[in-house]
């Protein structure tokens, strides 16, 4: 196993940039790495054995918490409509929808068909990382996909719960609905905002008077992570919510938090989901390909073009955003790791219907990192209106052109057309409130929006702290 992760590590590394470009995503070539390695007999891990539960622990706990980390705030409070549209009804009736094809076509039980639901209600958000990242991308899309992708498992998560409870027959009374309820509702939110608040309070208060490194401010997250998860489960609540309730409360507070903060939970997360996709190539693909018949692949197909798609395609019907935009967004949202996750947290459970579940999860989501690791970057350039952005020639495509102070202070001078914009975080501009000359100030996570709506004539240029 130990191998199998330096394996991982260096070929995320190498072949970061190649696939950043290519037209397949990264889930598609880590996968196959695991079909090979599984077919070969390197390695092949029981779906239930205690390294791949802790590996998917680890991996669910340090997504939720990150995806919650990241959440662009200003923008929820910009588009709230739209967001909020697409996180309850659309991920609700998306997983509505999926139960009763499983009753249908599968004829599953009403417990599994909603577990199964649930399940695959969740948007993957690896698999739309390369789409999230093309600048390609319209702003529209980013938006829908982005928030989707980050919170839906919030909306799913409590229902897996709840339907878990259910299916193990502890829920036969008020008395234990009351017994399961106040724990996970009540009790795992509390902790992750108290983990969340009393970390960050002892990072800031600690940083402030002697300092704390650099590198493990970049550790510090994932000990936030995982205390919260830890504490929750301690006191019999969840402590998958717990961890992203604390991410959340992170995100909201804003906090003036070294950036290596999030960029180290989210790598480490990234090299977990890698790793999961080689355990899922090696060990859950044959079992998935093995459960495939004309029923399951009926089943794939109406979960992957028709669920999904109808519900966003009718969620987003009263918003003003072109077609191709919804269109695009209603296409993307791929069934993938959390999904797996979710399933394998099924099946540890004991739930009645839990290997059908997985079985079916594994097929959904076998397709879809396929269908949508292929079509992603042809579709973002269908879906872009705008030309790629023309760089200083010999860059590279993500290296920002840069002006000198020098340069700025006399086009200022002689009033040309340049808009200069403050992106630096609130607790920057609270120590150092001075600005340049003209400059207007936007929050780093709307800059690009509020930028675009001025449509300016002239050069932009951005400064931080």
């Amino acid at each position: 196993m130990l191998g199998i992760v330096g394996l991982v590590i260096v070929l995320s590394a190498l072949l970061s940039r190649a696939m950043e470009r290519g037209p397949f995503s990264s889930a598609i070539f880590f996968v196959a790495i695991g079909l090979a390695l599984g077919q070969t007999g390197l390695m092949r891990l029981p779906v239930d054995s205690e390294q791949v539960v802790l590996i998917g622990i680890l991996t669910l706990t340090l997504t939720l918490f990150t995806d919650a980390l990241k959440m662009q705030t200003e923008q929820l409070k910009q588009d709230w409509p739209a967001s909020i549209a697409v996180l309850g009804p659309g991920t609700i009736l998306t997983a509505l929808s999926i139960a009763a094809t499983a009753r249908w076509l599968l004829s599953f039980e009403i417990i599994p068909s909603l577990l199964l639901g649930g399940v695959l209600a969740s948007t993957d958000p690896v698999l739309l990382r390369d789409v999230l990242r093309d600048r390609r991308t319209p702003q529209a899309v980013r938006q829908i996909l982005s928030v989707e992708s980050g919170m839906n498992d919030a909306v799913a998560l409590p229902a897996i719960l709840i339907l878990i409870a259910v299916a193990g027959g502890r829920l036969h009374s008020a008395t234990s609905w009351v017994g399961f309820a106040l724990p996970v509702f009540v009790l795992s939110p509390l902790v992750g905002i108290a983990v969340a608040w009393v970390g960050m309070r002892g990072l800031t208060w600690v940083d402030r008077r002697i300092g704390v490194r650099r590198d493990y401010q970049s550790l510090y997250s994932l000990g936030v992570a995982f205390i919260a998860y830890a504490t929750a489960d301690a006191l019999g609540a969840s402590g998958l919510l717990a961890a992203f309730v604390a991410g959340l409360t992170i995100a909201i507070s804003d906090l003036d938090l070294c950036e290596c903060f999030l960029e180290y939970g989210e790598t480490t997360a990234e090299l977990l989901m890698l790793l999961t996709f080689v355990i899922f190539g090696s060990s859950l693909v044959r079992p998935a390909l093995a459960a495939v018949d004309w029923r399951t692949v009926a089943f794939t197909a109406v979960v992957l073009f028709v669920c999904r798609p109808v519900v966003l395609m009718l969620v987003l019907s009263r918003f003003r955003i072109p077609i191709e935009d919804k269109l695009f967004a209603a296409w993307h949202g791929p069934r993938g790791l959390n999904s797996i996750l979710l399933a394998l947290l099924v099946l540890v459970s004991g739930a009645a219907g839990g290997q059908q579940v997985f079985a079916v999860t594994g097929i959904v989501v076998l397709a879809s990192v396929v269908l949508h690791g292929v079509t992603g970057t042809p579709l973002v350039a269908w879906a872009s209106r705008a030309p790629d952005v023309e760089l200083v020639p010999g860059r590279e495509a993500d290296e920002i052109p840069r002006i000198s102070v020098r340069e700025l202070a006399v086009m200022l001078e002689r009033q040309e057309p340049v808009l200069v914009v403050d992106v630096r975080k609130p607790g920057d501009l609270d120590r150092d409130p001075r600005r340049i000359p003209t400059a207007v100030h936007f929050a780093p996570d709307e800059a690009a929006a509020r930028v675009a709506e001025l449509a300016p004539a002239g050069l932009i240029v951005l400064y931080c702290a």
